[in-house]
């Protein structure tokens, strides 16, 4: 067992005074870690609990969320994937409380790739996303059986595009801030 000057109490192996093997530090400010040390650093597998109520799970490396984890977060909502130097990173699932749901690419713990994002409504979007936003070519499907297919900017349909009704009546044509602009055919 160590104590340190700032509160912080380590409880676990050591090797050459170093935290190696398997431990808990109990943090000053509430957090508690417990899981694989490598040269002082958390390093393997571990489970870090904030004291904000948010818990990670999963693979460390150099002290940073690194690997495959998962990440509960305080309100309920829940993100399974892969982290890279302490953000999600790669391919991965975020199911949100509300219910809404959201499985693709992250880069820098922003939506950044394909995806599909599912409401709780029953409003679905599968497509591109650039920083956290629809960007790029996707399918956006209302609960209600409207469809749009086409081109996306920041959330908004913007380019050419097909917007479909449920009865079957469709516009293709170039749409602006949602706004349909020239329809090409009706």
């Amino acid at each position: 067992e160590i104590s340190y000057s700032n509160g912080d109490v380590y409880v676990g192996e050591l090797e050459n005074l170093l935290k190696n093997g398997k431990g808990e530090m109990r943090y000053a400010n509430g957090d508690i870690y417990t899981g694989e040390y490598e040269d002082d650093r958390l390093s393997g597998f571990g489970r870090y609990a904030y004291v904000s109520g948010d818990v990670y799970e999963g693979e460390f490396v150099n002290g940073m969320k690194h690997g495959s984890g998962t990440y509960t977060f305080a309100d309920g909502s829940v993100f399974e994937g892969m982290f890279e130097n302490d953000k999600k990173n790669g391919t991965g699932e975020y199911r949100y409380t509300s219910g809404d749901t959201y499985i693709g690419t992250y880069v820098d713990d922003m939506k950044d790739g394909r995806g599909i994002y599912t409401w709780a409504s029953g409003d679905v979007y599968e497509g591109d996303y650039v920083q956290d936003q629809r960007s790029g070519m996707g399918v956006y499907t209302w609960a209600n059986g409207e469809k749009y297919e086409g081109e996306f900017k920041n959330n908004i349909m913007s380019g050419y595009g097909t917007y479909t009704w449920p009865e079957g009546r469709t516009y293709s044509g170039t749409f602006e801030n949602g706004v349909i602009v020239r329809s090409v055919t009706e």
